[in-house]
């Protein structure tokens, strides 16, 4: 079995701007990469950097919901059904 890794570009290289952390993940060697909350950074840049370095996505995160106000997701609280359901959309 083989085990392949991604680089949390949300966690690693955070002195670097994020949209230049994907240049550091190629160069350290991965060939795909996750991050928390891209959605500030725009779907055409990050695919651009995807392009520029040969990476792949893993993984990323859905909307978190209202962090301030103690919220993390919205998946299993019936009352932000609606909000789920438009982050899911959004992620798609």
């Amino acid at each position: 079995m083989t085990l392949n890794f991604s680089i949390n570009l949300s966690m690693l290289h955070i002195d670097e701007p994020f949209l230049d952390r994907f240049a550091k993940a190629a160069q350290s060697g991965f060939d795909s990469v996750e991050f928390l909350f891209p959605y500030e950074y725009g779907i055409e840049n990050i695919r651009s950097r995807l392009e520029d370095f040969g990476l792949v996505v893993a993984l990323f995160n859905l909307h978190p919901g209202d962090v301030e106000g103690g919220e993390w997701g919205t998946l299993s609280n019936p009352e932000r059904r609606e909000y789920f359901r438009w982050s899911f959309v959004e992620a798609l």
